[in-house]
C-alpha cells in the first residue's frame, strides 16, 4: 500500500498552519521552504519559525536543525552555548517527532498545487490527492482496498472483498493464497507445496533443484543433475557432462566430432582426424589425394591422381602407367611388350623379344629361328646354331 504521507502535507498546528505558508510540505514531497518563491518572498524562510521551533516537530533534521541554529539569539555571543542548545533541542525533536509528533499534528494540506484542502488527520488521510476516511485509524490503498462495517481493512478483487493476511489478488483479477504470508508474480511465479516461491519458465511450473530456465525461456534439466548452461552454446550429452554446440546441432562425443562447424564420425569409432587432410573409409584412414576423397578399394593415388587400381599402377609416386598383362613392373628396368608381359631391359634398351634377346648386360642378339644362343662359341648361319671352332 503507497505511503499517503508522499502525497500529504506537514502537519502543523491550527494556531500556526495559516500563518506560515513556507513551511508546508506540497503532495509531491518537496518543501514550500525549498521552494525559490519561497526564498525570494522573504529574507530567511526560517524567520517565520517560532523562536524553539516547537511548532515545526514534524520537519525535516536538516530544516529543523537550521530553524534551531538560525532562531537562538545567543548564537553569535556564546557559540559553546550554542552548540549545547541545539543538541536539547535536537533531542526533543526527535522525542517529539516519535512520541508527540501524531499527537500534536492534527491539520494537514491535500490536493494539488492550485488547490489544497486541509483535513483532520486524526480522521482522514490523503491518498492519489483525495481525502479518505480512516480505517479504526489505519490508512489503505482506497483502489485495491476497502474498509468493512466492521472496521477492518479487506482488499477488493473483481469485486470481491477478501482477507489480506490470507490471499492476494493476481493481475488476472483473480483471488490466490500467499505463499508463505508472501506476496508473488502468478505470471512468472508460483507456490510449492511447501509454500516456498519459484519461478516459471515460458509459464511452465518448474524446480529449480531439477531444472533450469534457459537464456531463450525454455525448460531444461540441470545436467548431471547440477549444472545449469547457455543452451545456446552448450548441450548436456546423455545428462552427464557438456559438450559444445556444432554449429547449432547436439551430436554424440564418444562416437562423434566437431569439425569445421560439422559432425563427423570418428574413424573407426575412435580416430580423431583433419578433414583437410585425411578421410575415412571402412574404419580406416586415407590421405585425401589432390584434396578429394576416393574409393581406395578400387582407386589410389599417384601424386595427385586418383587412378583404377584394375587397369593402372603408380610408379615412383607420381607416374601412372597401364599394367601389363595385369602386373605392375619396374619402369627404370623393365618394359611391357605388347602390353601383355613384362621383359627386362637390356642395358636400359628396350628390344623385340619375340625377335631378339638379350646376352650378359646390354648386348642384343637376333634369335636363331626363334631361339636364344651363347654368341661367344656358336653363331646363327641359315637359321641354324653353329660352332665357330
Amino acid at each position: 500500500m503507497k505511503k499517503s504521507l508522499f502525497f500529504s502535507i506537514l502537519f502543523v498546528s491550527f494556531s500556526y498552519a495559516d500563518e506560515l505558508d513556507c513551511s508546508i510540505r506540497y503532495p509531491n514531497g518537496k518543501w514550500a521552504a525549498e521552494t525559490p518563491a519561497c526564498i525570494n518572498l522573504h529574507d530567511s524562510v526560517y524567520r517565520h519559525m517560532d523562536i524553539n521551533c516547537s511548532c515545526m516537530a514534524n520537519l525535516p533534521m536538516k530544516l529543523f536543525k537550521e530553524c534551531n541554529r538560525r532562531n537562538d539569539p545567543r548564537r553569535s555571543q556564546n557559540d559553546s552555548y550554542n552548540k549545547k542548545n541545539e543538541k536539547q533541542n535536537l533531542q526533543r525533536h526527535s522525542k517529539q517527532n516519535n512520541i508527540y509528533g501524531v499527537a500534536q499534528a492534527q491539520v494537514a494540506y491535500c490536493g494539488t498545487l492550485s488547490k489544497l484542502t486541509k483535513y483532520d488527520t486524526r480522521k482522514q488521510f490523503c491518498y492519489d490527492a483525495f481525502i479518505y476516511e480512516l480505517c479504526e485509524g489505519k490508512e489503505y490503498n482506497p483502489y485495491t482496498q476497502l474498509c468493512n462495517t466492521e472496521g477492518k481493512v479487506k482488499g477488493i478483487c473483481n469485486g470481491e472483498e477478501y482477507d489480506l493476511e490470507t490471499h492476494f489478488c493476481g493481475t488476472d483479477n483473480k483471488l490466490y493464497f500467499l505463499c508463505g504470508k508472501k506476496l508473488y508474480d502468478i505470471k512468472t511465479q508460483y507456490c510449492n507445496s511447501e509454500d516456498e516461491i519459484y519461478g516459471k519458465c515460458g509459464g511452465v511450473e518448474y524446480s529449480a533443484n531439477t531444472h533450469f530456465c534457459g537464456i531463450d525461456n525454455k525448460l531444461y534439466s540441470l545436467c548431471n543433475g547440477k549444472v545449469s548452461y547457455n543452451p545456446k552454446i552448450f548441450f548436456c550429452y546423455n545428462n552427464e557432462f557438456l559438450e559444445e554446440l556444432c554449429k547449432g546441432k547436439e551430436y554424440n562425443p564418444r562416437t562423434q566430432f566437431c569439425e569445421k562447424n560439422k559432425v563427423i564420425d570418428k574413424c573407426g569409432g575412435y580416430m580423431y582426424y583433419s578433414v583437410d587432410y585425411s578421410f575415412c573409409f571402412n574404419g580406416n584412414l586415407y590421405d585425401l589425394c589432390g584434396g578429394k576423397t576416393y574409393n581406395p578399394e578400387k582407386y589410389w593415388c599417384c601424386g595427385k591422381k586418383t587412378f583404377n587400381l584394375d587397369t593402372h599402377f603408380c610408379y615412383d609416386d607420381k607416374i601412372i602407367q597401364p599394367l601389363c598383362g595385369g602386373e605392375a613392373y619396374f619402369i627404370d628396368g623393365q618394359f611391357c611388350h605388347t602390353n601383355k608381359k613384362v621383359y627386362n631391359k637390356c642395358g636400359r634398351k628396350k628390344y623385340n623379344p619375340d625377335t631378339h634377346f638379350c646376352y650378359g648386360y646390354d648386348e642384343i642378339y637376333p634369335l636363331c629361328n626363334g631361339e636364344k644362343y651363347w654368341p661367344g662359341p656358336y653363331y646363327c648361319r641359315n637359321g641354324r646354331i653353329q660352332s665357330k671352332d
